[in-house]
């Protein structure tokens, strides 16, 4: 079974030391780090696909109104024209 450790023993009676605390503290970070960095940047994302939301809005209601025709225009006008 991949990442089973059930075969490793732990010598209980020595005790690690600072530097080898530092390291696998500095390692856990990096792991941490590499890990959940990603999910920080989750609110602007949000933020930018709203607004790229609304943009899509407007653009939609300008492409909507530019294909009726407004009160200046008769009903022969041409369409393709405008």
């Amino acid at each position: 079974m991949p990442g089973s450790y059930s075969s490793i023993t732990l010598d209980r009676s020595r005790t690690p030391d600072e530097t080898a605390l530092a390291k696998a503290r500095q390692e856990l970070r990096r792991i941490v780090r590499e890990e959940f960095d990603p999910t920080r940047r989750i609110p602007d994302l949000i933020r930018e696909n709203q607004r790229a939301g609304k943009a899509h809005e407007a653009l939609s209601l300008l492409a909507a109104d530019g294909m009726f025709p407004g009160f200046n225009h008769a009903e022969g006008d041409n369409f393709w024209l405008r």
